[in-house]
């Protein structure tokens, strides 16, 4: 698999992709897998309040079967209150926590997220607003996923095997790590690449920020 370009996003299974990864070829996992818990967003800034609603989507099956299969690299994971325990002893017992500006009505105002390395984010707060997802039914904030690329090395690559609509990626180029996205849905896939390519096209960011070093 040709790692060489700053992102790819690939469609497909990351049980099946992530077999296929050559050891050492990803610095860091950052990513938001499927809760399971049939809770989709809605609302946001302009209608200011949340219409959240349960909505069973084919793909919104919660399992931790990828990590068998995922590179032993630092990982940071979102994961649903009702899962913190299990995700936390699996990782190793550290999280950070997202604090939510927007949360849904009677709703938890904090979502964790656990870590496997990460160290400098161990027991430390994000702020950030949840709402308007554009994109996706359940997009991350940018400045949020921003936030967490940025305590990867300088240069890294970093993979997320539940792309999305690429929120990982963006906040990838936006701070100067190279980005590889696994989605299996073909119209997610299509989103990813294109708010992607439009973020690299507002300058060639990841040699921007290697000149300027």
């Amino acid at each position: 698999m040709d790692l060489t370009q700053h992102w790819r996003v690939i469609e497909g299974d990351c049980l099946d992709v992530l077999k296929t990864l050559e050891p050492g070829s990803v610095d860091a996992i950052i990513t938001d897998p499927p809760y399971g818990t049939g809770w989709v967003r809605g609302g946001g800034k302009r209608a200011g309040v949340f219409t959240p609603r349960r909505e069973r989507a084919l793909w919104d099956v919660w399992s931790l079967s990828w990590l068998d299969v995922a590179p032993l690299v630092p990982v940071a994971m979102f994961c649903p209150n009702s899962r913190h325990d299990e995700v936390v002893v699996r990782l190793g017992g550290v999280v950070a926590w997202w604090l939510k500006t927007n949360p849904r009505p009677n709703g938890p105002d904090r979502e964790p997220i656990a870590l496997r390395g990460f160290a400098e984010l161990a027991g430390r707060e994000c702020k950030a607003y949840n709402g308007d997802s554009l994109n996706h039914p359940c997009e991350k904030p940018l400045t949020l996923m921003r936030w967490l690329v940025s305590a990867t090395p300088a240069d890294a690559l970093v993979l997320d095997p539940f792309c999305g609509s690429g929120t990982t990626g963006v906040a990838c180029l936006l701070e100067s790590r190279r980005f590889l996205g696994i989605e299996r849905d073909a119209d997610y896939c299509a989103i990813a690449r294109r708010r992607i390519a439009e973020a690299v096209s507002q300058g060639n960011l990841f040699e921007t920020a290697k000149a300027n070093a």
